[in-house]
């Protein structure tokens, strides 16, 4: 049905739109810290954008239609996801004090870990 394309589609352009602030955010950060290495935060945000592609095709082929390429998609989104959540976790701890508090790295950190450790029983 249409609805769930369009469903994925606004989560989509959302999960880009926070992406990109979140880059930008890093960037401005950056020029007047320079604690950031600006390299890892375009990564960062590539990797992000993988993830959203990734969403992009699991709305665009139906988990009923095409099953293999559904798949394909929600692998990309899930494990580029990982990564970038990981990749945010590395920056804050590198930004703080100036972008992000110790608490808020901990808990980046603590989402990482349980998001890697959920990767495995889920390609399983």
């Amino acid at each position: 049905p249409i609805h769930s394309c369009l469903y994925f589609s606004i989560h989509t352009f959302s999960g880009v739109a926070t992406m990109y602030t979140r880059y930008k955010f890093v960037e401005k950060l950056n020029e007047a810290t320079h604690t950031v290495n600006p390299r890892l935060n375009h990564i960062t945000f590539y990797v992000g954008l993988i993830g959203c592609m990734g969403m992009c095709v699991v709305a665009s082929f139906q988990e009923t239609v095409i099953t293999s390429v559904h798949d394909i998609g929600a692998l990309i989104a899930f494990l580029f996801g990982v990564i970038y959540i990981l990749l945010q976790s590395i920056v804050s701890y590198m930004s703080v004090p100036h972008g992000s508090s110790l608490p808020l790295c901990r808990v980046r950190m603590v989402i990482s870990i349980i998001s890697v450790v959920a990767v495995f029983p889920s390609i399983l």
